[in-house]
């Protein structure tokens, strides 16, 4: 279920809720674009142009990037995708793009020319047979694309709309369109026109019979190739994915979920197990067998807690679902937690599930907390979505326990703006992973913004509106697919251009981004953060406040298998970023040196 979805269902009774989508700013297209190949990051603000590799452990010599999961073995993705794009990630973006065309204008890293990072290898422009009605909702001419719409609670739109925090529905219409544009003209699509047809969802997505039914809409009467659907529910996708439909969308399922499916869903940000892969790692390597140094001892009263001097017993407090529905995929998840952490022989103190349950909170914290506490647990991991540690971090407060908090990364809890919500005297003693990234400080200088303006000469600032950069993430994906399966698009060639896209990213501001089998989602790689609570600064909102949420050492990254031994560098000012500006060499001024694109002209290769 995603925010959206809380909003809907719970309304009114999420107070604190009715303002989450104001952190579409922080999604992925609020990055900087980079002409650096991805190798590697220099960035005189953090500490005089030292590097940061891709790799994540400094060394930046790797000959291939690991198998599935990130713990070694062979990516069995080699050898040439339908453009001619190695499937190999070795060495980073630099290993994957091939040499430019001869007399074509490419982007000197040998992607195709555009503003985003994550363009695909540069192409001639097509010419030639693209095979005609290759598949269903493809023609010579174009490719049928649904945009699914699904039903929305008014009060609940009007209030985000009028906080800022959402967009009138034509307001998201038209910014679909633009970037629909942007990728016709930016992307080869081989003589078609990638055209978006708008399918109202007939229930809400807890409604099965109104998902399924949905999605033979899309797909028999519609006839769309793919459909993009950021927040709508696992039914809807599985059966489209069952009925032959590519699914574009930003969150991700569970990998058991994708052992079940067609592969044909593709996701933005990480699986569950791969949260918890990094998690059981960063806790493995860098907090086990060490004492629990970031507690709150000093915020206790009553003086008798003594986290501090005692070697850290861990946690996990982990949603199970939302009222009286269960996640199927909820407890194997965290029970891949479970048998990770074994790995480096660690152990659970206490864990416990929860229920989104607002009604029911009291109850929940109460007891969680209270289990917590009992168990002596020195660190307390969280993963869930950022409502309940409002109500946690209180209760932690009335019980008089101050754990350190380890931030999972899942769902904006490792965001300035909901941290600021939180309890500062719990929330001052968290740290923990993170896949987000330095952000820039001017939403002017995101992907999604500069794209838009780029396509709609003339708009004024704010015509994009406050979720451009998600449908950046609905919409792009699904071009970089287009390209990478080559002029005969079909079901297969779309699946293997998605995972022979050659790797990109690595730096903290541009996370490692590509496809695989076993985890078909573009982030790849996490952070550390911490939280300031006396930084000061805008939050992801463009709010001026205290308290910050700060990446360590400098936003460095690290993939699975490549976090350090050493103690974290958490609650360290000095070598710790908060945003940043964007400096020249970063920038990739294709919007600036002139060019058009006709609005009488389909796409690149077409007239």
């Amino acid at each position: 279920m995603t925010l959206r979805e809380f909003l809907d269902r719970y309304g009114p009774a999420l107070v604190v809720a009715a303002v989450v989508t104001l952190l579409v700013v922080i999604l992925p297209g609020n990055v900087p674009p980079g002409s650096r190949d991805g190798d590697t990051f220099v960035d005189s603000e953090l500490g005089g142009g030292d590097g940061f590799a891709v790799d994540g452990d400094g060394v930046g010599n790797d000959s291939a990037f690991d198998g599935p999961g990130g713990l070694g073995g062979t990516d069995s993705r080699n050898g040439s995708g339908p453009t001619g794009a190695t499937g190999r990630r070795s060495g980073g973006a630099s290993g994957e793009t091939p040499p430019a065309p001869a007399g074509v204008q490419c982007r000197k890293d040998g992607r195709m020319p555009g503003i985003f990072f994550d363009m695909p290898p540069c192409v001639p422009v097509f010419q030639g047979d693209n095979g005609g009605a290759t598949a269903r909702g493809v023609t010579r001419e174009k490719v049928v694309v649904a945009r699914y719409v699904p039903p929305q609670d008014p009060a609940t739109n009007a209030a985000l709309v009028a906080a800022g925090a959402g967009d009138p529905p034509e307001t998201v219409k038209r910014t679909y369109e633009v970037l629909r544009r942007y990728g016709n003209h930016h992307f080869e699509t081989y003589g078609r026109e990638i055209e978006f047809v708008d399918v109202p969802g007939s229930g809400p997505s807890d409604n099965e019979t109104a998902m399924r039914s949905d999605a033979i809409r899309i797909a028999e009467e519609v006839k769309a190739f793919a459909v993009l659907q950021s927040s709508s529910s696992g039914v809807l996708s599985e059966e489209l994915a069952q009925r032959g439909v590519h699914v574009i969308r930003f969150t991700a399922f569970s990998r058991e979920f994708y052992r079940k499916v067609p592969p044909r869903i593709w996701a933005v940000l990480p699986t569950p197990e791969q949260y918890f892969d990094h998690l059981a790692e960063y806790i493995g390597k860098r907090l086990a067998g060490r004492n629990a140094e970031f507690a709150g001892d000093d915020e206790d009263p009553t003086r008798q807690q003594q986290f501090k001097t005692k070697a850290r017993k861990f946690g996990l407090i982990w949603i199970e679902g939302a009222g009286s529905r269960v996640d199927p995929y909820a407890k194997p998840a965290r029970d891949h937690f479970v048998r990770q952490l074994a790995k480096y022989g660690v152990t659970l103190a206490a864990d416990t599930s929860y229920s989104f349950d607002i009604p029911r909170q009291q109850q929940q914290t109460t007891a969680m907390i209270s289990k917590m506490r009992s168990a002596e647990v020195t660190s307390l991991a969280f993963f869930g979505e950022p409502i309940f540690p409002v109500f946690l971090t209180q209760e932690a407060t009335r019980q008089n326990y101050y754990p350190e908090w380890i931030i999972t990364g899942s769902l904006l809890t490792d965001t300035t703006f909901f941290g600021r919500t939180y309890d500062q005297r719990q929330w001052s003693h968290a740290f923990g992973i993170s896949p987000l990234f330095v952000f820039v400080k001017d939403l002017q200088e995101s992907g999604g913004y500069r794209e838009y303006h780029h396509m709609a000469e003339g708009a004024r600032h704010g015509d994009e509106g406050v979720g451009v950069n998600v449908v950046h993430n609905d919409v792009i994906p699904l071009f970089i697919g287009i390209q990478m399966a080559g002029p005969k698009l079909t079901d297969a060639t779309f699946r293997e251009g998605m995972l022979s896209f050659p790797a990109v990213g690595g730096s903290p501001t541009v996370p490692l981004l590509y496809w695989d089998a076993v985890d078909p989602v573009q982030y790849k790689d996490f952070t550390e953060v911490w939280w300031n609570r006396g930084g000061q600064g805008k939050d992801e909102t463009g709010k001026d406040g205290v308290g910050i949420l700060m990446k360590a050492d400098g936003g460095r990254r690290f993939r699975a298998g490549r976090w350090p031994t050493t103690p974290p560098k958490a609650f360290d000012i000095p070598t710790s970023v908060f945003t940043r500006n964007p400096t020249g060499d970063e920038r990739i001024s294709h919007e600036e040196d002139g060019h058009r694109h006709p609005s009488n002209k389909r796409c690149r290769s077409c007239g």
